[in-house]
């Protein structure tokens, strides 16, 4: 009794304390059998943890319980708090009758009591009939109550330390989650919190790869956007590729029903071990997926580890939304600004060339976009008047013929007088076959085309073409485009009633001056000749005959 005392006063796990006092209990005293039953949590079963010999090894591994209160003698000394005793246990009314302990002859039930409350029983085996007398009982009684109470004590133990190593991994999460909100809160660029998403995963469960990717409103696709290796930062193989919802359904899922999922076998060409795919979202919108591979077998995903990443991710996912406000602040600031010095421009107007050189480039510049092109257009003689392009200088520009520009996109916009906004890589019904096929050969992106419009008339257009690697032209991008597109409409038909006032001011000038010439001279031919003459110099006037009577004079011969 003192030995089994020590030993259970000395060990604190409770699934090391049972298999250890069972063992000495039984040796001690040569007995058939020794087993350890504990009340689960519903109080209706004892279940037995702890059983000497082969027979308790196949209890153990079948589940082996009974039901407190129930017709065995365990169960009723844990519903009455006594001991049973059955010296002949074929005469015992109440007893499970256990097939793996065939040879019991008999059998005693203690009940283990502790702070007034059963907890479990022990059961005393023998193949001798009358085998414990009364000082047995009370030694292997005793025993009992030390048992209870070294359970008791290393439950106790046992959840002081589970609730140290719960504050601990609490503490060690708070840390964590503290660490990435302050890097998360130095940033406003969307790649920098990229990179700090992906080194702080990698920081608190070093996985053997990350996948991050963002749903594509416009193309109905995930796109992947980075990939992570360990050892090979510069790995970006398939970033940039396109996956349809069909392609990859799990993905799909996951984006569509913020659902998260865990596969700790997971498996595709015998690669990887381990997967967790986690949804990005944004204001409780789904943006995204995320996926942490892992190929190592003793490498897990332990689910205090998932907490800390889910926590990332919500702190991502606030950067992401600050990013977005401070990026959409500066766009708009940036438009205004833009629509200022277009504005300034043409006030500021030396001529129609430079206006709409500077124009293109502030567009190219603002969406941004890869090429923007302007051209002015004289619809009555089908005449191009104008081309300029962001991308070219002077001497490279190429003036498109009219056919050309009215087989494109922005003859549809002239004709229709209304903007168009067509796809990137796509064929566009809207243009010609040929243009078509330079489309698809050029593999451009998204093309916004609006009309350059004065009282409804058709002064020309402003194209800009996208890079395909650029996200798509929205209506925003129109609304900045057409806003544009007025102030140079104005800015034209200002710069044409100049054109117009100044050629009628030389024109009343030259005849002002014709007729002070011809009142200070008598002689009639010289008359006639001041006359030709100064007529001639009138803009486009190349030849001038003035005939009075027989007589006819031309500019640049003698009068006769």
């Amino acid at each position: 009794s003192a030995e089994v005392g020590r030993a259970a006063s000395s060990i604190l796990r409770v699934d090391e304390l049972l298999p250890t006092a069972v063992n000495l209990i039984g040796e001690r005293f040569q007995l058939y059998y020794t087993g350890v039953f504990m009340v689960d949590e519903t109080g209706k079963w004892a279940v037995l943890r702890a059983g000497t010999g082969e027979a308790g090894e196949k209890q153990l591994e079948a589940g082996h319980k009974l039901e407190v209160g129930g017709k065995s003698m365990i169960g009723q000394c844990i519903e009455t708090q006594e001991v049973r005793l059955a010296m002949d246990v074929g005469e015992e009314a109440v007893r499970f009758e256990n097939p793996e302990l065939p040879d019991t002859r008999t059998e005693m039930a203690l009940p283990l009591v502790a702070g007034g409350k059963s907890i479990g029983a022990l059961t005393i085996q023998s193949t001798k009939p009358a085998a414990f007398t009364k000082a047995d009982i009370t030694v292997f009684q005793t025993m009992a109550n030390q048992l209870a109470t070294a359970i008791q004590n290393a439950a106790l133990y046992e959840q002081s330390q589970e609730a140290t190593d719960f504050a601990q991994e609490q503490r060690r999460i708070a840390d964590a989650l503290l660490k990435s909100s302050a890097r998360f809160s130095t940033t406003q660029d969307q790649e920098v919190i990229n990179d700090i998403l992906i080194e702080e995963i990698d920081d608190q469960v070093r996985p053997d790869q990350i996948n991050i990717f963002f749903w594509d409103e416009n193309q109905q696709r995930f796109m992947l956007v980075r990939r992570y290796t360990p050892g090979d930062p510069e790995d970006d193989y398939e970033v940039g590729q396109m996956i349809s919802p069909e392609e990859a359904p799990i993905l799909w899922r996951i984006y569509s029903e913020a659902e998260h999922d865990y596969d700790p076998e997971w498996r595709e060409d015998g690669f990887v071990h381990e997967k967790y795919r986690l949804p990005l979202r944004l204001a409780n919108l789904p943006i995204g997926v995320i996926e942490i591979y892992h190929t190592a077998r003793d490498a897990h995903i332990r689910p205090e580890d998932r907490a800390i990443i889910d926590g990332i991710l919500q702190q991502a996912s606030v950067a992401i939304q600050s990013a977005q406000t401070f990026r959409q602040t500066q766009e708009a600031l940036a438009r205004t600004e833009a629509l200022y010095l277009v504005g300034q421009a043409a006030s500021n107007m030396e001529n129609l060339a430079t206006l709409l050189q500077s124009v293109a480039n502030t567009i190219a510049d603002t969406l941004p976009a890869k090429e923007v092109s302007i051209v002015t257009l004289d619809l009555q003689g089908q005449k191009v008047l104008n081309c300029i392009k962001s991308s070219l200088i002077d001497e490279d520009m190429h003036l498109p013929t009219f056919k050309e520009v009215m087989d494109s996109m922005a003859g549809w916009v002239v004709r229709e007088q209304r903007w168009a906004l067509s796809p990137r890589a796509m064929p566009d019904d809207r243009e010609s076959e040929a243009a078509q096929e330079n489309r698809r050969q050029t593999g451009e992106g998204s093309r916004l085309v609006v009309p350059l419009m004065m009282r409804g008339r058709v002064l020309g257009a402003i194209t800009a073409i996208n890079d395909v690697n650029f996200a798509e032209y929205d209506e925003q991008d129109a609304d900045l485009m057409v806003a544009m597109a007025l102030q140079v409409s104005v800015a034209i038909q200002n710069s044409e009633l100049y054109a117009e006032t100044q050629i009628t001011a030389s024109n009343e000038r030259l005849l002002n001056q014709i007729g002070s010439q011809l009142t200070q001279s008598l002689d009639f031919e010289t008359i006639l000749r001041t006359a030709v003459e100064e007529i001639g110099q009138l803009p486009n006037i190349t030849n001038v005959t003035l005939t009075v009577g027989n007589k006819k004079t031309n500019n640049g011969d003698e009068a006769g």
